[in-house]
């Protein structure tokens, strides 16, 4: 398939440490949010590079010999919509750790990358040329219940 996606891992730790900040949570609180004192680390592998180039290609990429299949390749999960274009990615526990959204054509619109830890996700989203437009941290209580979702700007502040 010749895919390239180093920094796609199937790893379950976030590299992201949890934030502890305030947030714009579901609950809707009246306190607006505070600067958050552990955000989320900026991606480390801009599209610019010449890893972050060739996974931007992997995902624009069309294999029409996948077409509507499920491609598995080590503990990977390779899903490809009817036109061969990749779709998702997921891990050997079955939660999808790259979905890219296309436009009709089957260009992308834009793309996320999701990392686990043990009560909490962070989805890093980027904009169809590779850049990060935003993070979003979603925090589950024991039952796994969503209790907080943060949104973060690219540099890492906590989106108002």
């Amino acid at each position: 398939m010749g895919l390239d996606l180093s920094g796609v891992s199937s790893n379950q730790p976030a590299s992201a440490s949890p934030p502890t900040g305030e947030s714009d949570d579901s609950a809707g609180g009246s306190n607006p949010p505070k600067a958050d004192a552990n955000p989320p680390k900026t991606d480390t592998n801009p599209p610019a590079s010449e890893a972050g180039s060739k996974k931007l290609k992997a995902i624009k990429a069309k294999y029409p010999n996948n077409a509507g299949r499920t491609i598995k390749i080590g503990d990977l999960s390779y899903e490809h919509d009817e036109k061969g274009y990749l779709t998702s990615i997921e891990n050997s526990s079955g939660k999808e750790i790259l979905h890219v959204y296309r436009n009709d054509d089957g260009s992308v619109d834009w793309y996320r990358r999701s990392e686990y830890d043990d009560n909490s996700l962070t989805s890093t989203h980027y904009t169809s040329d590779g850049n990060v437009s935003m993070y979003v941290r979603y925090e589950y209580d024991d039952n796994g219940i969503l209790s907080k979702r943060t949104i973060y700007n690219p540099d890492g502040s906590v989106r108002i």
